[in-house]
């Protein structure tokens, strides 16, 4: 079980209402002012009084968008409230001085839907018009979400597009989202969301003929590929996300046929699929395709390009290239291009960017089609934990279609598990500025980043503050948060027999189970259980419970001048036992103790702890295949998972994707029968659980809500040999309760168990183990 020390949460913000903007290959144009004469049409099939054969005032709009749109002249504004308008064809032009803007109404969900389309016809075709900008409008339920035949001058602008929001595109999903003929010029796609999983052709295509357009700061997901330009020239490609769908999309992110002369790409972000199952795409495919006819003029800069299932990164004049360097040191282009994880994290259709993120403050603000503003309406704000790599005159743009945004609130969480050696680590955006008070009469001290470590003279409950002023926006912060180290912990013993009955007696203390701080357990093949314990100051010892009910005792485990703060134990198939413990200066040691008694030879081994080396205390599990699968918060409170494969290697943490909108305050992690894996995290919303299967996916619907007991403070899992898991929950009462998890994936019918309180004290943690029998066994900490 973990009990992590919190960290940094950047989260999507909601878009404000957008502004029409148009956009040049050289950056913002902004749009002239209507003048006195133009006129406020207003569309709102909601309301009773809507009349399609009037003019659209407030009082009595349209009820419809199409009537809206042919009344139109030059410097008029059509604002749409409701949903409904499906299709709107726009043939009507503005000028220059007074362009014609069609918005969604601030603060609404103006939608162009329909719940049975007409094949084939996009919700927004554009024919012969010019100067019109459309702007802050979603629209589902389509193939194509617009087309743009005979036009110049149009922008698309804060449009959200999917075919059926939340769900699949359905099956002959085989046109572009967005299309721009060749006989339309200087088209303008900007701030867009496109979700597009399952669609077979591009999310964007401009076609051979058409000139001078812009496709800036728009996320992508789906799409097959995402942007492709087939003979368009002097196009502008810069600052958008484009995310692969795996088993689909195994093409290019952006790709330039034909004639695509003159072009540029900056700033872009692209994420490949994790696997690849599209018959006939070949496999030497560039993630950025430029091919040889389109290379003339064209420039390729600060663009992240992550790694994947692609055996090269770049293809660029029939020649690939698998990373940046090479791509760059061949044709002298992608000078600043990044080869890595962009670390974006991807939930449905929420995105987010994680605290490590390469894209961070490394964009060129200079590029053409740079928007001062991200995909969300969010403004260019300067992480200041992060150095400022980027060029151009702001130096601290992200590359990509989201600029992170500072944290909303501070949240101080403290790691050590009732130790008397703590880190407290505080999320605010200040490098520097950080004071702590760790509430024991010994002052403050400074914290830089965030994070400060303490040792505790005396055992006793602590009120912890830190306080400072944000750099970023020159704001004061203050957080508090309570730290309890017991006088005396105890651990407790209960088996809970297959046909669901508790042994005779309820719960007991093995002898010599007190003056612990932590304690975990895992079942063995032959039937007993091994435990580890951490005692309050720092030891770690070792425990077994024989089949037949009698105890080995506590042997203390020889660590000289090690401080261990929490630790996990997993029971391996061969009847080995692998353990993981953390240690108060942040490393983590790993140790075998195989099957004989006898420990690996060369002792406790250091591990990697994490991508940004700072997992404070992790979990293992056994897996069939003989590997093991541990999981990790880190102090920037990210999940991380490793394995630990059964030749001794290591595969590395990897992060693991989730939601952003909730601080994980600890996790537990199971091996199944199947050779899946479950995972549950306690967060600041609930419980959450997901699992991770054979082949290395994770369930489609990503982390799913457990309704746990009110107040859950900390939830463990452990599997059964039929393929169920059981679960522990603890709640800050220091009630513990149990349930049940089917093979299924339904639980057990009347939920969250009450389970009698040891001794009738307050719990404070606990663990359950499975065994080959069907039972289960438990242990629980109570603050004595």
């Amino acid at each position: 079980m973990l009990i992590s020390s919190g960290g940094l949460h950047l989260r999507k913000h909601h878009r404000a209402a957008a502004v029409a903007i148009a956009v040049s290959a050289t950056g913002l144009i902004p749009v002239a002012a209507h003048a006195a004469s133009s006129t406020t049409i207003y569309v709102d099939g909601s309301n009773s009084a809507c009349f399609d054969g009037g003019t659209g005032t407030a009082a009595q709009p349209f009820c419809t968008l199409q009537p809206a749109v042919d009344a139109v002249v030059p410097g008029d504004t059509v604002i749409v409230n409701g949903s409904g308008y499906l299709p709107v064809t726009i043939t009507k032009s503005g000028t220059a001085a007074q362009p014609i803007t069609i918005e969604g109404a601030a603060g609404s969900n103006a939608m162009v839907s329909d719940s049975s389309p007409p094949s084939g016809v996009p919700a927004f075709a554009f024919n012969g018009a010019s100067y019109v900008t459309v702007t802050n409008i979603s629209t589902e339920n389509v193939s194509q979400y617009a087309t743009f035949t005979a036009s110049s001058h149009i922008v698309l602008d804060s449009f959200r597009a999917a075919p059926t929001f939340g769900q699949s595109a359905p099956s002959g999903f085989n046109k572009p989202g967005v299309e721009i003929s060749g006989d339309s010029a200087d088209i303008t796609v900007s701030r867009g969301e496109f979700f597009d999983i399952g669609r077979t052709a591009p999310s964007l295509q401009i076609d051979a003929g058409s000139t001078g357009d812009v496709v800036s700061t728009n996320f992508l997901q789906g799409g097959d590929p995402s942007i492709v330009v087939n003979g368009a020239s002097g196009t502008v490609i810069t600052g958008n996300t484009a995310v692969a769908s795996s088993g689909t999309h195994c093409g290019s992110g952006i790709l330039l046929t034909g004639a695509s002369t003159g072009s540029t790409i900056e700033n872009n972000v692209i994420e490949p699929a994790t696997s690849c199952t599209a018959a006939g795409t070949p496999a030497s495919t560039g993630l950025l395709d430029v091919a040889s006819t389109a290379t003339s003029g064209t420039t390729v800069d600060y663009n992240v390009l992550g790694p994947g299932n692609k055996s090269n990164e770049y293809a660029w004049g029939g020649s690939d290239y698998q990373t940046a360097a090479t791509f760059n040191a061949a044709t002298g282009q992608g000078g600043h291009d990044i080869t890595a994880d962009p670390q974006l994290q991807i939930n449905g259709m929420d995105y987010y960017i994680m605290s490590q993120s390469p894209v961070i403050n490394s964009a060129n603000s200079d590029a053409p089609g740079e928007l001062p503003t991200d995909v969300s309406g969010s403004s260019r704000i300067n992480d200041p934990l992060v150095a400022d790599t980027g060029a151009g005159t702001y130096d601290y743009y992200d590359r990509g279609a989201a600029q992170l945004q500072a944290p909303g609130n501070t949240d101080l969480l403290v790691d050590g598990s009732g130790a008397l050696g703590v880190t407290a680590t505080a999320t605010e955006w200040s490098s520097t500025g950080y004071t702590f008070d760790f509430g024991d009469g010994t002052g403050t001290v400074p914290g830089t980043y965030g994070v400060a470590q303490h040792t505790y003279k005396t055992q006793g409950t602590y009120t912890l503050t830190v306080t400072g002023t944000d750099s970023g926006t020159g704001k004061p912060f203050s957080d508090s948060t309570k730290y309890f180290t017991p006088t005396s912990a105890t651990m407790w013993h209960d088996v809970r027999n297959a046909n669901g009955s508790w042994q005779a007696g309820g719960w007991s203390i093995p002898g010599g189970s007190t003056g612990f701080q932590h304690t975990a357990l895992t079942a063995m093949p032959d039937g007993s259980t091994q435990f580890v314990g951490v005692t309050s100051s720092g030891q770690l010892e070792h425990n077994i419970r024989f089949a037949n009910g009698s105890w080995q005792g506590w042997r203390a485990l020889n660590q000289p001048g090690v401080v261990v703060t929490s630790a996990d134990i997993a029971g391996m198939r061969d009847g080995s036992a692998q353990i993981v413990e953390d240690t108060n200066t942040g490393a983590l040691l790993h140790n075998i103790r195989y099957a004989s008694g006898a420990w690996q030879p060369q002792g406790w081994a250091a591990i990697s702890n994490g991508n940004n080396g700072t997992v404070v205390i992790a979990a293992v599990t056994a897996m069939p295949d003989g590997s093991t699968q541990f999981i990790g918060v880190d102090v920037d409170d990210l999940l991380e998972h490793n394995i630990r494969h059964a030749n001794g290697s290591w595969q590395g943490w990897n992060i693991v994707h989730q939601r952003a909108d909730f601080s994980i305050y600890g996790a537990d992690i199971v091996g199944m029968p199947d050779g899946s894996a479950q995972i549950v995290e306690e967060t600041a919303g609930g419980v959450l659980h997901d699992i991770r299967y054979a082949n290395g996916s994770w369930q489609s619907q990503g982390w799913q809500s457990v309704s746990a007991p009110s107040g859950s403070t900390e939830t463990t899992i452990t599997a059964m040999p039929d393929g169920s898991s059981q679960f522990v929950d603890i709640t800050s009462s220091g009630k513990i309760y149990h349930d049940v998890r089917f093979a299924n994936g339904s639980w057990q019918h009347q939920g969250w168990a009450a389970l009698g309180q040891p001794g009738n004290l307050l719990v404070s943690a606990a663990d359950i183990a499975g065994f080959p029998n069907g039972s289960s066994q438990l242990i629980a900490m109570t603050k004595n």
